[in-house]
């Protein structure tokens, strides 16, 4: 498109650069921020090679990595990436996140499209973090955290006391998802 097109696409929008591990920018990531008519919520720029990972080169691998769906939700949570959109188990975001960081857990949106893939990814031997029943009324992180005040340390500790994983994790995270659809 042209200049004026493009800046009519960015127009109204949140930009978030994501950085690569040299602090250069790489590729940014637009988020409306009111309802565009026929307009897409997000747009993502990619100007390299680079993964569409927000914050990939800045999380410590050492600890804890928390990989969420938008780079919204990411601002409010320690050593936190996120996936810029949906990603499957098996795309290349996914493994790049795998292969790099050793206790990753997913946090996927609290709507019937992130439950699904937290089933799928918990099927895939990944942890997510489960929904706890106190927090159902919250869309994603970011709402629970401007709506609770929380700091980035008290979500950090309601995320790791609901990780589900492995075979144990799956039977948990069914029959908790169960008791949800009940109440």
């Amino acid at each position: 498109e042209d200049e004026e097109g493009t800046k009519f696409y960015l127009q109204n929008r949140l930009i978030i650069p994501f950085y690569s591990d040299n602090n250069e920018i790489y590729a940014f990531q637009g988020r409306m921020l009111y309802d565009g008519v026929g307009l897409p919520k997000y747009i993502t720029y990619k100007g390299s090679n680079e993964t569409k990972i927000f914050n990939f080169f800045n999380v410590d691998s050492k600890k804890r990595v928390y990989a969420q769906e938008g780079p919204i939700d990411a601002f409010f949570v320690n050593n936190c990436v996120a996936t810029s959109g949906t990603v499957s188990v098996k795309s290349r975001e996914v493994t790049l996140l795998k292969v790099k960081f050793k206790d990753l857990v997913f946090v996927f949106d609290n709507d019937d499209a992130g439950h699904e893939r937290a089933t799928t990814f918990l099927e895939a031997g990944f942890k997510v973090f489960f929904w706890p029943p106190e927090w159902r009324q919250f869309k994603d992180i970011n709402d629970a955290a401007v709506r609770l005040c929380l700091t980035s340390d008290a979500i950090c500790d309601i995320l790791d006391h609901n990780v589900v994983g492995g075979e144990r994790g799956m039977l948990t995270f069914k029959l908790k998802s169960k008791r949800k659809k009940n109440l």
